[in-house]
């Protein structure tokens, strides 16, 4: 059997990070279509081209490297950025991953953002990228809800930033659990 087509960015990534997707239940151009007229709007070609070959995806890095938050411990914000969804659809995709979920949540708890669509996040953070209307990506903060900051990458340039993004925060994390142990997250320094 030949391995299933991936998207760029997995060239990108390494052993400890680790990724989950629709698998076979990834949707057809008839689901993108129909998702489109549901959003009334455009998805850029590239979102939908990734779409066809993994669906919402999961990637995260392994607990084996970057050890979970303790409970009610603080640290830097980089420090909690261990992964990133990219929502999207698939036959067994849980709601927080599933972008028509995630798009109604949103427009209904900020009714100023019907005019973008969120489509990427990372793990824990309540601020997402969205596509506007002519499939541009803009970062989105919920702290300013009402603004978004142009990215100026398609969305291929985008995943694969934010792979070597991931990547390049789990080796100063790793490298930092090996030398400080339990307080790593405190004299981690960030790396971007």
């Amino acid at each position: 059997m030949a391995a299933r087509k991936q998207h760029k960015f997995h060239d990108h990534i390494d052993p400890d990070i680790q990724t989950w997707d629709a698998g076979d239940g990834v949707p057809s151009e008839k689901d993108l279509d129909k998702l489109e007229m549901d959003l009334k709007m455009r998805l850029p070609r590239e979102y939908r081209r990734f779409q066809r070959l993994h669906g919402a995806v999961m990637v995260a890095a392994s607990d084996r490297v970057w050890p979970n938050s303790e409970l009610g411990k603080g640290g830097p914000f980089w420090t909690f950025l261990k992964g990133f969804m990219v929502l999207g659809l698939g036959q067994e995709c849980p709601d927080y991953m599933d972008i028509r979920t995630v798009a109604a949540q949103f427009h209904d708890e900020f009714p100023s953002t019907n005019k973008w669509v969120p489509f990427f996040a990372y793990n824990e953070t309540a601020d997402y990228y969205c596509f506007d209307k002519v499939g541009r990506i803009l970062f989105w903060s919920h702290e300013l809800p009402d603004e978004v900051e142009d990215q100026k990458v398609s969305f291929d340039q985008f995943m694969v930033q934010e792979a070597k993004k991931l990547v390049l925060r789990k080796d100063v994390v790793a490298e930092a659990v090996a030398q400080y142990g339990k307080k790593w997250r405190e004299r981690a320094k960030c790396p971007e």
